[in-house]
């Protein structure tokens, strides 16, 4: 973040997340729901005998759809951008290619979560965290312009999607081995299955767009790109460490978890660990605790200059969110694993619902203060109804409480 901060001014570096936010939505809708499903069947998958079968037929088919879904991307926003507007030709190509790239990146790096291969997995996260950085730093240097900016990012995506390739073979062909008697079963409704699992995750995506990101499009149009700039800054370095704990977690729970809902047929909702899920919370707390007290000096360490005065008060508060959303993370692999996505689809749309609402009432006076406030409450808020709906779906629940007012009524008579 420092990196960034260093050679972007606050206008650009607005600009430049305002433009990948977009992306992100598009990723959020028509990419993730889909890769979070592979990496459910791959168990189902694995269990039934086909594996094979399933890592062929489903690398050839995401492999069109996200060339297709990035050539969609970069025809309209060509059309969009046309005549003016401030973007150069090139951004709308770039965007297309950069979220291509990034999805066939997500999708082997997903894969390779949920197979056990947290090093391969690692090795790309340490890139994304790394690569992109120095060359947005580097272009930067060179050219100055948001085209050249989102050209590096293209650049580092194209690399890292070259890398594992080179390391593994074709694509993630390292446990492809050959065809199983399973294999040769049509798979006749397994579109479907996909389709069931994805479509709660597609509205969820949009939903937790609007929680995550749309907090950005608000402030601009009340504060400008650079309000967006300096709110971007601390938003990034106050949630990336909450986020990586979570997803380090998650990297080594969720093949566990993923593996024994597939051997027991998902169709459950387990509880989720009290040990992980406390434990969660009180790792959250602790970072809340020390973005408080040590906000001025880790904004100090990390940041430009021109970008610290508000940094650790907006950052209190999103380290609230994140620490919240950190405990949630925990909850959604219940959800995941037993198939209940719709669970996900709600606690956004609540989140959203949320974050928009209150932005609406706060940034217009507040700023990027009242935008972090908003987060805060609406990550809140999505703990809040995931652990809800988990306790209220968990098995015997519904059995026990039908036993108590039997036994409520025989005991009056």
């Amino acid at each position: 973040m420092r990196l960034l901060t260093e050679y972007l001014p606050p206008e650009t570096f607005g600009g430049y997340k305002l433009a990948l936010a977009g992306v992100s939505l598009i990723a959020g809708i028509g990419v993730r729901p889909f890769i979070q499903y592979a990496m459910r069947a791959y168990h189902d998958a694995a269990v039934s005998g086909g594996l094979h079968r399933f890592l062929t037929r489903s690398a050839r088919s995401f492999g069109a759809y996200v060339a297709a879904l990035g050539l969609a991307v970069a025809a309209a926003g060509w059309v969009l951008t046309r005549g003016g507007g401030g973007l150069g030709p090139a951004v709308p190509a770039l965007l297309g290619a950069v979220l291509a790239l990034q999805a066939l990146v997500e999708r082997d790096r997903a894969l390779s979560v949920t197979r056990g291969r947290q090093g391969a997995a690692e090795s790309v996260g340490v890139g994304l965290a790394w690569l992109i950085p120095v060359a947005v730093a580097g272009s930067v240097l060179v050219g100055g312009s948001l085209s050249v900016v989102l050209a590096a990012h293209a650049g580092a995506l194209g690399l890292l999607l070259l890398a594992p390739r080179l390391a593994h073979g074709r694509g993630t062909g390292g446990d492809r081995g050959a065809p199983g008697a399973a294999d040769a079963v049509d798979a006749t409704g397994a579109a479907g299955s996909a389709w069931t699992y994805a479509w709660p995750l597609v509205a969820a995506g949009c939903l937790s767009w609007l929680a995550h990101e749309s907090d950005r499009f608000i402030l601009g149009y009340y504060h400008g790109a650079g309000a967006v700039g300096l709110y971007a800054a601390a938003y990034g370095l106050a949630s990336a460490p909450f986020t990586a704990a979570a997803g380090a977690a998650a990297q080594v729970m969720l093949p566990v978890a993923f593996a024994a809902s597939a051997r027991a047929g998902g169709d459950a909702v387990p509880a989720a660990p009290r040990s992980v899920f406390a434990g969660a919370l009180l790792v959250g707390a602790g970072g809340v605790c020390v973005v408080w007290l040590a906000g001025d000096r880790i904004a100090g360490l990390l940041l430009a200059e021109s970008y610290r005065a508000a940094a650790p008060d907006l950052m209190v508060w999103i380290a609230l969110g994140y620490a919240c959303f950190g405990a949630a993370m925990c909850l959604d692999l219940a959800a995941f694993g037993a198939k209940r996505t719709v669970f996900v689809m709600i606690a956004s749309g609540a989140a959203a619902v949320t974050n928009v609402g209150l932005d609406l009432l706060l940034v217009p006076a507040r700023g990027a203060t009242g935008a972090a406030v908003a987060t805060a409450a609406a990550l809140c808020v999505y703990l809040l109804c995931m652990a809800g709906l988990l306790r209220a779906a968990q098995p015997g629940r519904a059995a026990g409480a039908g036993t108590q007012r039997a036994g409520a009524e025989r005991e009056h008579g």
